[in-house]
């Protein structure tokens, strides 16, 4: 009986289609079928002689079907018809003394498909004659989608980021345009604030995805201080998507800003109510922003940076038009529409389809 992880063979005895192994190789068959690679020994001409266990469990065939055969002529190619060729090729340049190394998809048992790091080198002797070809590999599955998922976070982040910077060239051009020269910067830098706190919020988790009451909150305390019951936040348990929780944060600060300055929380009595639903039973998304307690409210003279601002975001966000009411008893901003893009959910967003 043979012990486990050895051929079965005995030195000089045939194996497959009458192809001897000595002691030697005997030895070295059982060290590679006790370790974690694949190894297959073939003629000079590419017909396989030897093959370890580990490769055989790998493809789901046995060793009497691969022995004696070319080994380009093998099911592990047989999905890819370049494939036979460029193993055929690199046979003949190992016959001719020359290595290759390269990763190569290979078919796998169950019909599955797995990602090996292949190198096939000539056997010398001393008159340098190849008198052998050694195929070697390791699964290297894992290392390749790892790297390309590295590389698909990188290309993200670089996404994310010019994103980041256009949006900022924006707010320096728009508030040079609209605003006054002696605050100009203080307006500026304002909104770079708010910006950076939408950031850190939509970034605070792994997923970096954050949830509209708590984007809301941290955007909105330093205005309304200890007293919680001047701002009363309502928001679905859903994540907001990046970009357009980043641009919502901006229309929160716009908001805010204009209600220290004119509204609600420009007293101490005043109070700002603000609910995102999301889409439901056929019915769209909802934002409304809703003032009390504050001074008597009067239409705006002229149209700012900041309210124009407001309607073009959260028109586009929510696909419809942004409706405003100066009434004596508060200021009040609502909009309702699909916005398709703003939740990272996907379920909530099909019940929203009629």
């Amino acid at each position: 009986m043979a012990k486990e992880g050895q051929t079965g063979l005995e030195p000089g005895e045939p194996s497959g289609n009458l192809f001897p192994i000595s002691a030697a190789d005997e030895r070295l068959l059982e060290v590679l079928d006790r370790s974690v690679a694949f190894a297959a020994l073939m003629t000079p001409e590419g017909v396989l002689t030897q093959i370890s266990q580990h490769a055989l469990a790998l493809t789901g065939v046995q060793r009497d079907e691969v022995v004696g055969r070319p080994v380009w002529d093998m099911v592990w190619w047989a999905y890819d018809p370049a494939l036979p060729r460029r193993i055929r090729a690199t046979v003949v340049d190992a016959a001719q003394g020359r290595a290759s190394r390269f990763d190569v998809k290979v078919q796998a048992a169950g019909g599955r498909r797995t990602i090996i790091d292949l190198q096939i080198s000539p056997r010398l002797v001393a008159t340098g004659e190849v008198v052998e070809i050694v195929a070697s590999a390791v699964d290297v599955s894992e290392r390749v989608l790892a790297q390309r998922r590295l590389e698909q976070l990188l290309g993200d982040m670089g996404h994310r980021m010019k994103n980041f910077l256009t949006l900022v060239r924006a707010l320096a051009r728009t508030t040079e345009r609209t605003a006054r020269s002696e605050g100009a910067f203080r307006e500026f830098s304002g909104r770079l604030d708010a910006l950076t706190i939408a950031h850190d919020a939509l970034d605070d988790t792994s997923t970096a995805e954050a949830y509209f009451e708590q984007l809301a909150h941290r955007l909105l305390r330093p205005y309304t201080g200890a007293d919680s019951k001047r701002l009363v936040i309502s928001g679905p348990p859903l994540p907001l998507r990046q970009n357009e929780g980043r641009m919502l944060a901006l229309c929160l600060y716009e908001l805010a800003t204009n209600a220290v300055k004119h509204g609600a929380l420009s007293t101490l009595q005043g109070r700002v109510s603000v609910t995102l639903t999301a889409p439901h039973d056929g019915m769209g998304a909802m934002f409304l922003w809703e003032e009390q307690g504050g001074p008597l409210v009067r239409p705006p003279t002229r149209q700012g940076f900041g309210s124009e601002f407001v309607a073009s975001v959260l028109g586009g966000i929510f696909d419809a038009e942004v409706r405003t009411e100066y009434a004596p008893q508060g200021f009040r901003l609502s909009v309702s529409g699909p916005a398709r893009l703003l939740f990272s959910d996907g379920l909530a967003l099909q019940s929203a389809q009629p």
